[in-house]
């Protein structure tokens, strides 16, 4: 949890630029991974059935916030597949956990449209999603390049971007093969390719929009730092702590693209603070 939390807090800020951090995949991170992390899949659970109309809530949030998330939501089913265990668990009850959860995400978006009614905001809504949102992507401005292309292009500069979290989290697969019966690290792998997947749908591909996969994989991540030094303990002392600067002096090199935009981002909050940029410049980088 502490490696977890340390990748994520890194990786926030350089992600979303000065720019993006009032963006929806910016406000989307708590409520999808306290969704996940509350639901339960044993039937035995007094508390199964309550935290998975919390979790409905929590998801019905992030896609109210932004409509890509609800692929999310089939991040619960997965749950149901991957985190069920041979006592305490039956269809049954993972029907009766779902169904709640189902409700508890129809009626965020019932109150969402109801607010938007009273608002009398609904039509500009709409048409915002139909002459905006589907149209406004980067596949049609990619000026003919082949479709599957134009995917591929901007997810190779997020992989490469990333590099510090994807390589961790496939380590993190390897280590849960390896140990065997590591069904939570299978899930958030899932999931991870679900807000790639949603990334992929709505086809703009910002920077900021790869937030969404940050969290998940950032739990990979920390898994796969926490297996390693496990096996790494017995080794010493000394060559413990010469392996974690190793570790340390990888990290830095996969990470070199974060930490140049961290040290851009506070240069120009200087410049900023010290009178050097306008508020109009700044906002004309943007």
């Amino acid at each position: 949890a502490l490696f977890a939390t340390g990748f994520y807090a890194f990786s926030y800020f350089p992600l979303a630029g000065y720019d993006g951090l009032g963006e929806p995949e910016s406000l989307m991170a708590w409520p999808a991974v306290l969704a996940f992390a509350l639901y339960r899949t044993r039937d035995d659970d007094a508390n199964a059935l309550p935290l998975a109309f919390v979790s409905g809530l929590l998801l019905g949030f992030a896609v109210a916030i932004k409509f890509p998330a609800f692929l999310l939501v089939f991040g619960l089913p997965i749950a149901e597949l991957i985190m069920r265990t041979g006592v305490g668990w039956s269809l049954g009850g993972a029907i009766k956990r779902l169904m709640l959860a189902a409700l508890a995400f129809l009626l965020v978006q019932a109150a969402w449209a109801g607010y938007l009614l009273s608002i009398e905001a609904w039509s500009a809504f709409v048409d915002i999603q139909r002459n905006y949102t589907l149209d406004y992507n980067q596949f049609r401005w990619s000026s003919g390049v082949w479709y599957p292309r134009a995917v591929l292009n901007e997810t190779s500069w997020w992989l490469v971007t990333a590099l510090y979290l994807t390589v961790p989290a496939w380590a993190a697969l390897f280590f849960a093969h390896a140990r065997e019966q590591r069904p939570a690290v299978y899930f958030f792998a899932f999931i991870a390719m679900l807000g790639v997947l949603s990334v992929w749908w709505q086809g703009k591909m910002f920077h900021y929009h790869w937030l969404i996969v940050v969290p998940f994989l950032a739990i990979l991540a920390g898994y796969a730092c926490d297996s390693l030094l496990q096996l790494l303990r017995p080794l010493g002392k000394q060559a413990l702590y010469s392996a974690s600067a190793l570790l340390l002096g990888a990290f830095l090199m996969a990470a070199w693209a974060p930490l140049m935009s961290i040290y851009d981002l506070n240069e120009l909050l200087a410049k900023r603070l010290d009178g050097q940029l306008t508020q109009s410049q700044l906002e004309e980088r943007y």
